[in-house]
């Protein structure tokens, strides 16, 4: 999150820098920084996604929202479920 700049943008936000910046402000305001204290290997097909399911255990989330084809093809880790930004919309 701290490298985002102007990475918003491959997500689909076209946002000026100045909004970027208030955006990233505003995550960070509501956000909960985690530390992993478990490691995990089940995204077998990309290793490095592994970080998302160790942080939401960390966290004790319920959810991980995410549109990367790794880790929604896990669909769940105990009890976190992870859903694209429809499925989460549809609960």
């Amino acid at each position: 999150m701290l490298h985002w700049g102007n990475k918003i943008s491959r997500f689909g936000v076209a946002l000026p820098e100045s909004n970027q910046q208030d955006l990233i402000q505003a995550v960070l305001k509501i956000g909960k920084f985690v530390k992993a204290t478990k490691k995990v290997n089940i995204v077998l097909e990309h290793p490095a996604d592994n970080k998302f399911i160790e942080c939401a255990e960390g966290a004790g989330a319920y959810y991980i929202v995410s549109g990367d084809k790794h880790l929604l093809k896990i669909s769940k880790y105990k009890k976190i479920r992870i859903l694209s930004v429809n499925e989460f919309l549809d609960l």
